[in-house]
C-alpha cells in the first residue's frame, strides 16, 4: 500500500534491508524472493515502458472476442467497444474518459476525454449521463456507427445514468 501511495523509495529501502538481514541469517530463499520483488518494483518505476502486442497473437484476440460475445450472449463478437470512466481530483475537478477498442486492440486515435459542462461538483451519475449522451448524440448527428459494446466503469448508478442518456 505504501508503494502504491508513492512511498516507493522507503519501500525499496525496507525491502533491501530485509533482504540483507535474511541473507545474514542464511535464509537464502527468502533473500532471493525479496531480491526478485525489489527488481520487479524497480522495473515498475522505470519512466519509459512500452507494451507491445505480439503480432502472432491475433488468433488469441479473435478467441477472446468470441468468448466475450458468448459470455454476454451477444449475437456476434463485439468488434468495437467503447469504455467510459469518471474521475475526479479531491472531489472537485471532474473529468470523463472514453477508450475504444477495435477488433480487440486499442484504437488510440479514438480515445476521448470529456470535461463536464452541465454542473459543477462531484456527481458521477450526472457526469456519466452527460458524457454518454454527448458521445452518442454526436455519433448520431454525424451518422457514424455506434460500437457493438459499451462498457461503463462503476456500479448500478453509473450504468443506469448511461442507459438514461442512451
Amino acid at each position: 500500500c505504501d508503494f502504491l501511495e508513492g512511498k516507493s523509495r522507503e519501500c525499496l529501502e525496507a525491502l533491501r534491508n530485509e533482504m540483507l538481514v535474511a541473507a545474514q541469517k542464511h535464509e537464502f530463499e527468502k533473500a532471493a524472493e525479496l531480491r526478485d520483488v525489489v527488481f520487479a518494483l524497480k522495473e515498475t518505476l522505470k519512466k519509459t515502458r512500452k507494451f507491445e502486442r505480439d503480432p502472432r497473437r491475433l488468433s488469441a484476440d479473435e478467441e477472446a472476442l468470441q468468448a466475450l460475445g458468448e459470455a454476454l450472449r451477444l449475437a456476434a463478437p463485439p468488434r468495437t467497444m467503447e469504455c467510459f470512466d469518471i474521475s475526479h481530483i479531491s472531489g472537485t475537478f471532474v473529468v470523463a474518459s472514453m477508450v475504444r477498442f477495435t477488433d480487440g486492440r486499442p484504437d488510440k486515435d479514438q480515445y476521448r476525454r470529456f470535461q463536464i459542462r452541465s454542473f459543477i461538483g462531484n456527481d458521477d451519475f450526472r457526469a456519466m449521463e452527460e458524457v454518454v449522451g454527448r458521445r452518442y448524440r454526436r455519433l448520431a448527428t454525424e451518422q457514424k456507427s455506434f460500437p457493438d459494446l459499451v462498457v461503463i466503469d462503476g456500479g448500478r448508478g453509473q450504468v443506469a445514468a448511461a442507459l438514461k442518456a442512451l
